[in-house]
Parts: structure tokens; C-alpha cells; sequence
């Protein structure tokens, strides 16, 4: 009686015309009257190795991107899930991710006054809507209390095909 194996799925290096590949290998044993065996598929994965380590190479890069902006950034899921707020954005509002899990406990923070919290929100979502409806958008203003603000918004589209807002707020006071 031989060694027995386990079912699995393993990721491996060879070696192949000098150059190394990288390789998914399934292997399962099989037995029957004859004897016992290993049924084995490969797969080349080494281009979809380095895609990956340049998308990681890439979301790095964004994010000391973002994370160096003089400019106060939010990243924020259309749910209202904050994932992301900048180190200029902390600096600014004192608030970090943390304390903002969502979009609405920003606006509880920002604006506590319950009726004008109304009015700043559905102004916000207002250019949102403009926003995701134009096929070209271009930056927006919100007016707040006579003061006009320049509002970066962008839409983006990441890796899991949903969508996402990016909105920077180039003037650094707070709201309130």
C-alpha cells in the first residue's frame, strides 16, 4: 500500500525553456483494480500573475496618490459605505474612517442641525444624479448658506464592476 493524497489545488514554479512559469495544479488520486493513481491538470498562470502583482502595483500607487492630495478625499461606495478618507481629509475634519463608517454618520457629524443637514444632503445627491446621468460629466459646485463650494466628483468603475464615487472638496473649511 502506497502513500495516500489528499485532493487539492496547489500553485507551483518550473522551470520551462529557461524561463520560469508559474502553474496551477489540481491533483486528484484515483484508484481502481489496477492500482492507484494521480490525475493531475496544469494551468499557465504566470501572465495572470504579473496582471495581479501590476493591478497591486497599481492600487498602491492610487492610493499614495490620494493618500498625498492637498486636497480633503472621500472614497465612498453608493450604499453610503465610507472605504477610504485621505490624510488631508483627517487633517481637515478631524474625523478619520472610523468614525465616518457611512456617508450618513458624515452628514450627522458635519451638519447636526437636522433641517439644514436636509437641504446640504439633497444637494449632494442632486449633483450626483447629474453626475451619473451625464455621459461626460464635468466638476460641480454646491451652494451652502451663499457660499459656493468646488466639488470634485468622478465615478469609477473597480475591479468588481461596482460602482464608486470619488469626491474631493477643494475648499479645506468645515461645514456647519
Amino acid at each position: 500500500r502506497g502513500p495516500s493524497w489528499v485532493p487539492g489545488t496547489s500553485e507551483t514554479e518550473f522551470l520551462v525553456k529557461g524561463k520560469v512559469k508559474t502553474l496551477l495544479l489540481s491533483v486528484v488520486p484515483l484508484s481502481s483494480s489496477a492500482g492507484a493513481y494521480l490525475y493531475g491538470i496544469g494551468q499557465d498562470i504566470t501572465d495572470r500573475k504579473k496582471t495581479e502583482e501590476a493591478l497591486r502595483d497599481s492600487e498602491e500607487t492610487l492610493k499614495k496618490a490620494i493618500n498625498l492630495s492637498p486636497v480633503a478625499i472621500t472614497i465612498a461606495h453608493l450604499n453610503g459605505f465610507v472605504e477610504h478618507v485621505n490624510d488631508r481629509f483627517v487633517r481637515t475634519f478631524g474625523y478619520t474612517r472610523e468614525d465616518i463608517p457611512t456617508m450618513e454618520r458624515w452628514w450627522e457629524l458635519a451638519h447636526p442641525d437636522w433641517k439644514y443637514r436636509q437641504e446640504v444632503t439633497s444637494a449632494w445627491k442632486s449633483a450626483l444624479e447629474a453626475l451619473f446621468s451625464s455621459p461626460s460629466p464635468e466638476p460641480a459646485e454646491l451652494a451652502e448658506a451663499n457660499r459656493r463650494y468646488p466639488v470634485l466628483a468622478s465615478r469609477i468603475e473597480a475591479r468588481t464592476a461596482r460602482w464608486e464615487e470619488l469626491a474631493a472638496r477643494e475648499d479645506g473649511s468645515p461645514r456647519g
